[in-house]
């Protein structure tokens, strides 16, 4: 290391720990000092987590390459190998709280490859070392207080708590406040155990904090639907939920049995690719991860835990993810044409999706929402 990386290091270093005082004179007053040096000694600024914040998979993969890298056979053989080992509290946990067992199954798979891979980042750090960094500081600071008090109500010693990059935490990575507002003691033994080798807490708590956000046990996630070709794609503007049999009406197929279920029709990677009816389901699912690459990777692994096979799913090759500068100068290109977005932070939203649909029904392309080649051409980017 150069002598002037160096000196970077120790400032950053110092930096951080006068934020760390900071944060310990904001929050933990009422605290046993004792306790919180203990807490608070092996706390270190992790440099590395701030690159992995900004290169998120869900953000920096095209939706096909998330999917793809997700929904392998390895990850379905394992995990009916685990649905069979674990079917019984499964089925108790499904009849509690009416989340079906594949869901469950599929976000243990994603999470932590149902167990295996939790994280070894010690959880104070990584959330002071977000929380120091400062874009979305309030968050941060509140789930690392939360994580001290859990430590602290369960006598669990910090260098046993770990977690992902993010502070997520046990087989289901919950945050800290998530885990205090969720986590559900399944098997009556006194404590709501999400981090031991045994995951029935974690599963449980997941279907409980599904169940909280509104999922109804009697609805499917989604299905991959075939639209005709006479489809009007405004209809897949966010939160247009119609009966499926408005939808078999217009001529789609692939549709639930069910005439009376409400859902929306969406085309995630735009015109040209797959098309898919989501419920209610799918919106609680993007509670727990708002990306869509994930929400629907939970869907499409489920669906492969319940009949041994994945969908075989038409991605189209032309289409690649944004860079974040790529979707801030797009919606700069927009909001400056007059189809405002609302500001541009560089995500994708329903805000950008709205501004995208008025501009491509303005100049006469099809109104999917979706900033595919056909767009960025017509906006010059």
């Amino acid at each position: 290391m150069t002598p002037k990386r160096k000196g970077v290091k120790l400032q950053s270093e110092r930096t951080f720990r006068n934020w760390l005082n900071g944060f310990r004179a904001r929050y933990l007053n009422e605290l046993d000092p004792k306790r919180v040096d203990d807490f608070l000694f092996l706390v270190r600024f992790l440099p590395d987590i701030l690159q992995k914040y900004k290169n998120q998979a869900e953000f920096s993969l095209s939706l096909s390459d998330y999917i793809n890298r997700v929904c392998t056979e390895d990850r379905l053989s394992l995990g009916q190998k685990r649905y069979d080992e674990w079917s019984k509290p499964l089925k108790e946990i499904e009849k509690t709280y009416g989340v079906q067992a594949p869901i469950l199954m599929s976000i243990w798979g994603i999470e932590t490859y149902y167990g295996q891979i939790r994280g070894d980042y010690q959880v104070f750090s990584a959330l002071s070392t977000l929380a120091f960094d400062g874009r979305r500081r309030t968050f941060f600071e509140t789930e690392l207080f939360a994580a001290i008090k859990i430590a602290d109500q369960y006598n669990v010693p910090s260098k046993t708590l770990t977690g992902s990059w993010a502070g997520a935490m046990g087989h289901m990575q919950f945050m800290p406040t998530t885990y205090q507002e969720h986590a559900i003691d399944f098997d009556r033994d006194g404590f709501a155990d999400i981090w031991s080798e045994n995951p029935i807490d974690a599963l449980a708590s997941t279907a409980a904090y599904l169940a909280y956000h509104g999922w109804d046990g009697s609805l499917p996630w989604g299905h991959k639907v075939t639209l005709p070709k006479s489809f009007e794609y405004e209809l897949t503007a966010p939160k247009l939920q119609k009966p499926v049999s408005y939808w078999e009406y217009l001529g789609l197929s692939g549709l639930p049995e069910d005439k009376h279920a409400m859902g929306s029709i969406i085309v995630p990677n735009g015109v040209s690719g797959p098309a898919f009816w989501v419920s209610g389901n799918f919106d609680v699912l993007k509670i727990y991860n708002k990306a869509i690459s994930y929400v629907l990777s939970v869907g499409l692994l489920s669906q492969g835990l319940k009949t041994g096979e994945y969908l075989q799913l038409d991605w189209p090759r032309e289409t690649r993810p944004l860079k974040r500068s790529e979707m801030q100068l797009l919606q700069k290109r927009l909001s400056d044409i007059g189809c405002d977005t609302k500001g541009c932070d560089g995500f994708f939203g329903p805000n950008t999706e709205f501004a995208i649909r008025r501009f491509q029904k303005k100049n006469g392309l099809i109104a999917d929402g979706y900033p595919g080649p056909n767009l960025l051409a017509r906006l010059g980017l």
